[in-house]
């Protein structure tokens, strides 16, 4: 059995050694509202056109909903049915990008657009950092909706030269 990559038991959590040197892209989505036959029937035409890419939908409402989306930066409350994740994985071998791959990605997420959740930009989830959104103001307003000017007040605050960041972090202003 094999969970989130891991072979064996308590020992695969005690090696310190990356199991796979595979590269991958990620993608993401929410959904607010039940997908079509037609918005299913297409996606899974495109899935089945490659072995090395999937999706994961990771169901929401229930407890999440207990917060409000404003009470922390997690904007992604009460109005979503789900997440959807996107991913291609390849071989690490010549250490280039597989091109093809990430096209085949880049038209799955394409062709899903009319059916998944804006708020005003399309949503995104943060821990599948994608940088093709755009720099950190256009991501930030992916990742947290309306919860990103809040949190460019508290960095301004927190860290005013910025030297917590990365392509996509939370700047220190707009």
């Amino acid at each position: 059995m094999s969970i989130a990559g891991l072979s064996g038991p308590t020992t695969s959590l005690l090696n310190k050694r990356q199991s796979s040197l595979d590269y991958f892209k990620a993608k993401s989505d929410y959904v607010e509202k039940p997908l079509t036959k037609q918005a299913i029937g297409g996606a899974l035409d495109i899935l089945q056109k490659n072995t090395r890419g999937w999706v994961i939908l990771e169901p929401y409402k229930g407890v999440m909903n207990q917060i409000s989306s404003s009470a922390i930066a997690f904007p992604h409350r009460g109005r979503n049915l789900f997440g959807i994740q996107y991913q291609a994985v390849w071989p690490s071998e010549d250490g280039s990008p597989d091109q093809a791959l990430i096209a085949w990605l880049d038209g799955l997420y394409s062709y899903m657009a009319p059916y998944v959740s804006y708020f005003p930009s399309r949503a995104a989830y943060i821990n599948y950092i994608d940088l093709q959104l755009g720099d950190s103001v256009v991501a930030g307003k992916h990742y947290f909706g309306p919860n990103f000017a809040k949190l460019v007040q508290i960095k301004r605050r927190i860290d005013p030269a910025n030297i917590f960041n990365q392509p996509q972090s939370i700047p220190t202003s707009l």
